[in-house]
């Protein structure tokens, strides 16, 4: 998804009012459950392959 439109790579580049239309939060909301996905994956037991996708990446798949 890197470069593609509705990646974290686009998504971070978009005004903060572009961004809350487009997501339906705050870019500081959206940090904030980064944050916790974050602190929730370093507490799981890691099986499986690692995921392609990034901690912001998936946090914009939450919100779809």
């Amino acid at each position: 998804m890197k470069g593609k439109q509705g990646s974290w790579d686009w998504v971070r580049k978009l005004k903060t009012k572009e961004f809350r239309r487009l997501t339906g939060v705050k870019p500081a909301t959206l940090k904030a459950m980064v944050r916790c996905v974050e602190a929730w994956e370093g507490q799981k037991v890691k099986w499986g392959r690692p995921s392609a996708l990034s901690s912001y990446d998936q946090g914009l798949m939450l919100l779809e």
